[in-house]
């Protein structure tokens, strides 16, 4: 899947990496363990991602003591951040 197919608020892997989720902006992405922002270029919309289940989020951030509720309230804090026009997240 190309990731200008993924919706803001979507959480994916690049190249099947899922140790670093991205989470998809209205301006790129971020990545959610580092919050390393990625503007959208020309380059970006060629990438290749796969969208992450909630499983695997959940996973992912269980290593670093991270429940459902911390990385879900990191979500909503990077998507109310950076795409302020998107205050409602689900």
């Amino acid at each position: 899947m190309k990731i200008n197919k993924i919706r803001s608020g979507q959480i994916f892997a690049i190249e099947g990496t899922k140790d670093y989720p991205k989470l998809k902006l209205d301006i790129g992405y971020i990545d959610m363990r580092d919050e390393i922002l990625n503007r959208h270029d020309g380059i970006l919309r060629a990438l290749e991602v796969q969208l992450m289940t909630d499983s695997e989020v959940n996973r992912e951030f269980k290593k670093y003591n991270m429940g459902i509720k911390a990385w879900k309230d990191l979500r909503k804090r990077l998507l109310e951040k950076y795409n302020p026009e998107n205050k409602r997240v689900t």
